[in-house]
């Protein structure tokens, strides 16, 4: 059962693999089928990093009140 996976806003790619980054060289060289799991990993993780980055937590909180 295969599902066919929406592509990314080039935005959240530059983010996910920024290039010359080892992310960008790592799914450059994967294994064509490997390629969409490994970019969708890759966007989780910089989201996670975002969220714990305390600028971003900041500019969350300022928004808030």
């Amino acid at each position: 059962m295969s599902q066919v996976l929406k592509a990314l806003d080039e935005t959240y790619r530059a983010r996910a693999i920024p290039r010359g980054s080892v992310r960008y060289w790592s799914w450059l060289f994967a294994a064509g089928a490997a390629r969409a799991p490994l970019l969708g990993i890759y966007a989780l993780l910089a989201e996670w990093n975002a969220l714990m980055d305390p600028a971003t937590a900041a500019s969350i909180d300022s928004a808030k009140g």
